[in-house]
């Protein structure tokens, strides 16, 4: 009776790895990866793309710095942007507490401006800051 020995793919690594050390292979030797490799550029733009670290995010920081005068007009040099939460709140430092209050006031004229800007659509609301 001839014994036939099984196909190498046909085993799982875990399995590899008992033969392997049974035999006295060293494990470099009997360690590969199924897996084909992928391309640095692949690599990076996976990043990218699973961190939304996209052109669109970088877009909307710069609509809000190029219309930030049209936004909000005469306050434009007296508050500025902060950052953009996760859950779509731009956070506006605003360190004059009467100006705070004023651009408080104008809060949905302010955001409904801001929204209309196709690349800020996700900003769902204001949070001022001192």
């Amino acid at each position: 009776m001839e014994y036939l020995m099984p196909n190498k793919n046909k085993f799982s690594q875990q399995q590899e790895k008992v033969i392997g050390e049974f035999l006295g292979i060293p494990k470099e030797s009997f360690f590969h990866s199924t897996k084909d490799p992928i391309p640095f550029e692949n690599l990076v733009n996976n990043f990218i793309t699973r961190h939304k670290l996209d052109k669109e995010l970088v877009k909307t920081e710069q609509v809000l710095f190029e219309s930030w005068e049209y936004i909000f007009g005469s306050f434009s040099e007296r508050c500025h942007p902060v950052k953009i939460t996760h859950r779509g709140c731009l956070i506006i430092s605003i360190s004059n507490p009467t100006l705070r209050s004023e651009i408080n006031f104008r809060k949905d004229e302010i955001l409904a401006k801001i929204r209309g800007f196709k690349a800020c659509e996700e900003i769902k609301d204001l949070l001022f800051k001192s």
